[in-house]
């Protein structure tokens, strides 16, 4: 007999491809949508590094012993955030976003917070890929071994924020009208 958690990741592996379609689908959804397209997911978590630049810069005056430059010590620190903020606001999202379908159709609740987590995950991946070799060229970010740690942390960030959003907690109340 399986524990609970191989059923899970059973009924998962049964409809990869329905979760394939779905983040696809989501992927395609979010850059068809936006008039700039992906340059959007890159170019909101900039904005916010460029806000808390100026206001702790120039207002607040805070002091940084960043051994960086501030400016890309606060872009570094914005995607990994922006990358746990979006799962857990898409996650939680796609649950309500997708009610009627849930009614209609016999898949695994999992499948959608899943589904909005990797399509998440995507959209870092591009970030970082333009991102952190830019800031590598201009000296801010040493290049070195360390950076092999980068698919270990961007994966404890996946799962953590993956948990959170497709716990019953977050979406407890919601699941009584699904019932």
């Amino acid at each position: 007999m399986r524990n609970n958690i191989g059923v899970a990741v059973g009924d998962l592996w049964r409809y990869r491809g329905f979760l394939w379609n779905v983040t696809v689908l989501s992927l395609r959804l979010r850059y068809k949508v936006a008039v700039l397209g992906f340059l959007w997911s890159l170019l909101r978590p900039l904005f916010l590094a460029l806000v808390l630049f100026v206001v702790f810069r120039s207002f607040v005056r805070f002091p940084v012993d960043a051994p960086v430059g501030y400016g890309a010590w606060i872009v570094a620190s914005m995607l990994p955030w922006a990358f746990f903020a979006s799962i857990l606001f898409d996650g939680v999202g796609c649950l309500v976003g997708n009610t009627s379908l849930l009614q209609k159709v016999s898949v695994p609740i999992e499948i959608f917070p899943l589904s909005a987590a990797l399509a998440n995950l995507v959209n870092f991946t591009l970030a970082v890929v333009v991102v952190l070799p830019l800031l590598a060229l201009l000296g801010a970010i040493p290049v070195g071994p360390g950076w092999f740690m980068l698919p270990v942390i961007a994966l404890h960030i996946f799962l953590s924020a993956q948990a959170s959003s497709a716990s019953p907690a977050p979406c407890s109340s919601s699941t009584a009208m699904w019932a």
